[in-house]
C-alpha cells in the first residue's frame, strides 16, 4: 500500500484525529463560499459530532488504560487530565490590586464591598 502523510502539529488536541482534520478542511471550504450556506451549517455540526466522538474516546481509553495500574499512577494521570496542578496556585499571588500589599491578613479575607445607590 501506499504511504500517507499525515501532518501532526504539536498544538494539536490529543484527539485530533485525520477525519476531524478533513473536516474542518472542508468546513473553511464552504466557510469562505457562503457563510450562510447549508454547507457550512451541515460541516459545522458534523465537526461538533466528531469532536464531541473524539473526546469521549480518548479520555474513555485513557482512563481504560489506568484500570489495572498503579493507584499511585492513576491519581497522577487524573490530576493530569483534570489540571488540578494551575487550581493550586495561590491567587494572592495572581491579583494585581494597588496597595494590596499593605493590608493585614483579616483584611484580606474579608472583602469590603462598597454598594453605590441606583
Amino acid at each position: 500500500m501506499p504511504e500517507r502523510s499525515i501532518r501532526v502539529y504539536p498544538k494539536d488536541c490529543p484527539w485530533m484525529s485525520v477525519r476531524m482534520k478533513e473536516l474542518i478542511r472542508m468546513r473553511q471550504q464552504a466557510f469562505y463560499s457562503n457563510r450562510h450556506g447549508l454547507a457550512y451549517k451541515f460541516y459545522r455540526n458534523a465537526i461538533n459530532k466528531e469532536r464531541k466522538l473524539c473526546k469521549g474516546k480518548f479520555y474513555a481509553s485513557k482512563v481504560q488504560d489506568l484500570k489495572g495500574v498503579n493507584p499511585r499512577l492513576w491519581w497522577k494521570e487524573v490530576n493530569e487530565l483534570s489540571d488540578a496542578k494551575n487550581l493550586n496556585v495561590n491567587s494572592l499571588n495572581a491579583l494585581n490590586v494597588p496597595d494590596f500589599e499593605n493590608l493585614s491578613p483579616p483584611e484580606m479575607k474579608s472583602p469590603t464591598i462598597s454598594m453605590r445607590p441606583y
